[in-house]
């Protein structure tokens, strides 16, 4: 049976911390990354068990219909174009806001890392900006060079000091924390390490899944490898898209050890692996007494 996803790490790629990009990048480079984003979601839409959804694609909106989107406030409109504002239409406008949904979500996890990782831009707090523009809805994501209202106290103030420029009072969004996500990511990986001890795995292993299917040997090595390898993917920040497929591999191999997996569980569905993780987060949260272990991870995405 082929793995989940093999883990393909350049030696390179873990000898360095990889840093956010704090200073905004020019915005034909940013809008190229997310042409790239497009392209590697269309070209996985005939994956094997990878459910696709059109909406989770995003489209940069044109000048014309931005102007639509600040029809109802004008002053926020330039506020926004000061800040070379770049507003994307995108399903996955929802997981920014609420965060449900978001853990097993590779979608999500891509758009992410450009965003907070390799831009350097801010996205404007995503239920602050459709409650305001987009009529309570979730559609848009308001990416911005600079906050608006690093420049209001110049253009956008009244004779009382307040500004009334809605754009202006907008905040940062709570995702944008490069630390706790990758705080989140350490919590899963305390979680396997403490589940495979639990059962007894040793270091030196040959591990396998108690159902009829087997990973290939050259996938099945030794969990003291394979986690220490997740963990040092994570300090060194690797994209999270690869360290939760990666986190779904080991659970999967953890469950199938300690007892036989469902005979309709596939290997190779990304779906049934996120939501056989997700399902031992929550009882790992909720029934056990490891709660405090997971507290970053319950903090970024409750």
């Amino acid at each position: 049976s082929t793995p989940l996803v093999m883990v393909n790490v350049r030696s390179k790629d873990l000898r360095v911390v990889r840093s956010r990009v704090e200073r905004p990048i020019l915005r034909r480079k940013l809008l190229t990354l997310l042409d790239e984003y497009n392209e590697l979601y269309d070209s996985s839409a005939s994956r094997v068990g990878l459910p696709r959804k059109l909406g989770n694609r995003v489209a940069v909106l044109s000048d014309s219909c931005v102007a639509k989107v600040f029809s109802s406030d004008m002053n926020s409109l330039s506020a926004f174009r000061r800040a070379s504002g770049v507003l994307i239409s995108t399903s996955l406008s929802i997981q920014f806001q609420d965060r449900r949904n978001i853990l097993c979500d590779t979608d999500f996890w891509s758009l992410w890392d450009i965003i907070v990782m390799r831009s350097g831009w801010v996205l404007i707090d995503v239920q602050q900006f459709n409650s305001a523009f987009n009529g309570g809805g979730c559609r848009y994501l308001g990416l911005v060079r600079f906050l608006p209202s690093l420049l209001c106290g110049q253009r956008c103030c009244t004779s009382s000091g307040l500004c009334r420029v809605p754009l202006c009072t907008m905040s940062i969004s709570r995702l944008c924390s490069s630390d706790g996500a990758y705080s989140a990511c350490g919590d899963i990986w305390t979680m396997l390490m403490k589940q495979s001890s639990k059962i007894g795995i040793s270091g030196r292993g040959r591990v396998g899944y108690s159902s009829a299917e087997k990973f290939e040997r050259s996938q099945v090595l030794s969990f003291e490898y394979q986690l220490k390898l997740l963990r040092s993917m994570i300090d060194c920040r690797l994209p999270i898209c690869d360290v939760i497929l990666f986190c779904m591999e080991i659970n999967a191999m953890i469950v199938g050890f300690s007892s036989p997996l469902s005979p309709d569980f596939d290997a190779e569905n990304q779906s049934h692996c996120g939501d056989l993780l997700a399902r031992e987060l929550m009882v790992y949260i909720h029934f056990t007494n490891y709660a405090d272990d997971v507290m970053q991870l319950v903090s970024f995405i409750d």
